[in-house]
Order: structure tokens, then C-alpha cells, then sequence
């Protein structure tokens, strides 16, 4: 049958054209699909010529045949008629496949959902990302970082990099109808000296309209940031060690920062000096500390100690006796001066030389028994020095074997003493007669609170 638009021929029966897509009539259908019956010819009768006037015997005429019916095809279709001349014919579009239908529908609800979200979003009121940062650096002290930290020095954060990364309506609810809610995402990053983190987390700010605002303000901060991630790392190694003594002094401090495979750690290194006027000690310290995001740095256990020295700063000076008791059997002048030579490390061996004037001003009695005698000592001494470790006393014990003389001696630093530095002690005698009783036991020379006082203790 064919097409009343376009005259394409389609299968009998089909409701539309499959070139162009106009509904067919079926009853025009009906009636082309059955061939009209083929009418009777026509013979029209013969004329007849003069035969006279042709100048010969009158032809035959076989009947002319009006009409004859074509031959029917059944397998070739009917020829699309030829348009007339002037006629321009019309072009239709071809079927569209069921994908590009799909695909224009989804093209068509992305553009709408697109276009609804930036109507929804261009009219609502912005807030900038100078605002929030301003906000959140006067309210919630932004500034002062994420981290706090043993052995670093507290210096102040700067903000290095901001960014309002989403702003959200939220439903309204309670008393707020005339205001409107906004949950406000930021990211950033804060550092200082020491450290430097970066950060993500959230607030949430109410709008005003104008006729609500106070001072002008359209968006007030509602709520503290909200931090949902912190990542905190390391610009330097520590600043100093909290366990340090003021009395000690600290000598070739240095300070390491190394970064390996993602772990962090910084390592101090210093000798410690712990003098009196009459020793340095030194040891050589190392401290490893390993940084942890949460706590800062952390001190890997006890510090490695090494290379322990004593120094007594007492050998090779000389000390003279600048005060001794008058009382007693032990009135009288004394002159005594002690040199102390090489002393070893750990003050086992100490030598010196001594000596020790004695001249009485008691006087013997003619009728008495009681003779006073001078003392007049000298010699080599021996000994040794010691001290515990970290306190400000040690003790000197000397000796004169030949003649049986002993000195004891106790160093303090304390203010008097460190400042005069002396020594406090005393002398005995073994063999040495102060007293000589003619009818019973001497009496030994000895004596204490003896003070020696260093020689030009000022150098």
C-alpha cells in the first residue's frame, strides 16, 4: 500500500508508514490490494476507405484494441510516482534508534538538575572565606595550632592557606523561622617554627536579614570548628632537654633533625659540667626523642652518658693556714702551708708536701712538772680525695708516715668556703709531744678547726 505523504510503499496491513511515520487508512489499504476487474475492450468498427479514391482494392483492418491490461507482477513493488515538474518533495526524518532517546532524556535531567542547583545556590547569601578564617582565629584561637609540645619553645601559628571548601543550608528549626542555618566546611594549614599542621573540619554560622542584624553583621559564627582530620609534621628538631640542673653548665650542645621513611627524630647531644671550686666533673650526654602526632616529641627513654671526667682543680695549689684555736695548751702561733701536687681522675692518689710551725706562748712553770714544747713539722704526704657524684663535699685524707702526722680535711661548697676557698680540718700526732709530763703520760700535739686558705685564690 502506499504512503498519502511520501508514497512509499509499505506491507499491507501496517498502521503507519515505515518511511515517514503517517498513520495509513486502512480502508484506502483494503481497496488498493484488490486489482479493479479488467474492463471488456473495445472495438471500434471499421472505416471505410473509397476504394476508388485510393486508387486501390479496399485493406483489411484488423479492430484496434482500446484497452489492455497489464500483465500483474507479484514480486516487484509499485514504482514511486515521479513528481511533477515545480514540485520539490518532502524530507523526513529517519527513525530515531532507542539510545539516543535515552541518552537526550539524560542529558535533559542532567541540564535541569544543574540549572535548579545554581538557581538554588545563586540565591542564596554568601559568606567569604576572609570571614571565616577571621572568625575562627578571634573565637577559636586557630592560632595557637593543634599541637603542644615538651622541648620546643612555644612560638605563635600563622595561617598559611585557607579554604571554604562547601557552604550547606540546614533545615530550619526551633525558634529561628526568621534565620537561616549554614554548615560551613574549611580546610587549611597552620605552622610555627616547630610545626606545621593541616587541617579540615566544619562550623556552622546563622544569617541575619537586615532587619534583624546587629552591627551590620550578616553571618554569625554559631558553634567552635569542628575537626575532622589534623595532620601534624615536623619543620625542626627539638629546642633544649627538660631535665637540666642549674648548677651544671652545658658545652658543645648540637641538635639533629632527620626525617626516614616517614618517622620523624631529632637527637641532642651536649656536655654537662658540674663544677665546684675544688672539681669539674664532665659527661658526655645524647638524647633521642622520636615525634608522635598526638604528643609531640617523645624522649626515647634514659640519655646515653659517656667519655666521664673529674678534674680536681685542686692540684698543684698550695693552701696556708689562716685561722687556728687559741684556747688552752694550744696557745701559741702556728705557720703551715700544704702543697698539693697531681691528683688522678678518680682521687685515689693525692700527694703533697707539708709544713708545720708551732711556737707556744704557754710558759713552764719552774716548780711545775709541765713542760710546753714547740712543734716543728715537715714532710711528704700521701692520700686520697672523694666526693659523690653530684654533691658539693669531698673529703681529703693526708698522711706523713715517717713522722706520723695525719691531716684531715673536709671541702664544702658552700657560699663561705666557696667564696674564701678553704678547707676546713685538722692534725694529729702519733709521736709528736705538745705537753711532757715529768712524772706521767705527754700529751700528743693535735689540733682542730684548722682553716686553709688557698693561695691567690683569685687566679
Amino acid at each position: 500500500m502506499l504512503c498519502p505523504q511520501c508514497g512509499a510503499e509499505s506491507a499491507s496491513g501496517t498502521a503507519f508508514c515505515r518511511q515517514c511515520g503517517t498513520k495509513l487508512n486502512q480502508d484506502q489499504a483494503t481497496a488498493e490490494t484488490v486489482p479493479p476487474a479488467p474492463s471488456e475492450p473495445t472495438v471500434e468498427p471499421a472505416v471505410e476507405h473509397d476504394v476508388e479514391s485510393s486508387g486501390g482494392a479496399a485493406a483489411e483492418v484488423e479492430p484496434a484494441v482500446a484497452f489492455e491490461p497489464a500483465a500483474e507482477s507479484k514480486s516487484e513493488p509499485a514504482s514511486q510516482p515521479v513528481p511533477q515538474s515545480g514540485f520539490k518533495k518532502p524530507v523526513f526524518n529517519k527513525p530515531v534508534p532507542k539510545k539516543a532517546v535515552i541518552a537526550a532524556i539524560a542529558i535533559a535531567a542532567v541540564t535541569l538538575i544543574a540549572f535548579t542547583a545554581w538557581s538554588l545556590l545563586g540565591s542564596s547569601p554568601k559568606i567569604s572565606a576572609e570571614q571565616v578564617e577571621s572568625d575562627l582565629i578571634k573565637e577559636c584561637g586557630l592560632t595557637t595550632g593543634f599541637l603542644s609540645s615538651s622541648y620546643v619553645e612555644d612560638t605563635p601559628y600563622e595561617v598559611t592557606s585557607f579554604e571554604v571548601v562547601s557552604t550547606e543550608k540546614l533545615p530550619k528549626g526551633g525558634d529561628l523561622t526568621n534565620m537561616e542555618t549554614y554548615d560551613v566546611e574549611v580546610k587549611g594549614t597552620v605552622a610555627n617554627e616547630s610545626f606545621e599542621s593541616t587541617f579540615a573540619g566544619s562550623v556552622q554560622y546563622i544569617w541575619y536579614p537586615e532587619e534583624l542584624r546587629v552591627d551590620d553583621e550578616e553571618f554569625v559564627l554559631m558553634t567552635d570548628l569542628e575537626v575532622a582530620d589534623v595532620s601534624t609534621k615536623p619543620l625542626k628538631g627539638i629546642d633544649y632537654v627538660s631535665d637540666t640542673d642549674e648548677d651544671c653548665e652545658y658545652e658543645n650542645e648540637e641538635i639533629s633533625f632527620d626525617e626516614k621513611d616517614g618517622t620523624y627524630t631529632s637527637v641532642l647531644t651536649r656536655t654537662e659540667v658540674m663544677g665546684t671550686w675544688f672539681v669539674k666533673e664532665s659527661v658526655d650526654q645524647k638524647y633521642v626523642f622520636e615525634f608522635d602526632e598526638e604528643h609531640g616529641w617523645q624522649a626515647e627513654g634514659e640519655p646515653e652518658l659517656s667519655n666521664q671526667k673529674t678534674e680536681w682543680l685542686i692540684a698543684g695549689k698550695t693552701f696556708e693556714l689562716t685561722e687556728y684555736p687559741q684556747s688552752g695548751n694550744y696557745d701559741g702561733s702556728v705557720v703551715s702551708s700544704i702543697s698539693l701536687g697531681p691528683i688522678d681522675e678518680n682521687g685515689a692518689q693525692v700527694s703533697a708536701t707539708y709544713t708545720y710551725d708551732y711556737t707556744t706562748t704557754q710558759v713552764s712553770a719552774i716548780s711545775s712538772s709541765w713542760t710546753y714544747q714547740n712543734v716543728n713539722l715537715s714532710g711528704d704526704l700521701t692520700g686520697t680525695v672523694s666526693r659523690e657524684p653530684g654533691s658539693g663535699y669531698a673529703e681529703l685524707m693526708l698522711k706523713d708516715e715517717a713522722n706520723g702526722v695525719s691531716f684531715t680535711f673536709r671541702l664544702s661548697d658552700d657560699e663561705e668556703d666557696a667564696k674564701a676557698k678553704c678547707m676546713r680540718g685538722s692534725i694529729e700526732t702519733e709521736s709528736v709531744v705538745l705537753v711532757r709530763d715529768a712524772t706521767s703520760t705527754n700529751d700528743m700535739y693535735d689540733a682542730s678547726d684548722l682553716v686553709y686558705t688557698m693561695k691567690d685564690a683569685s687566679e
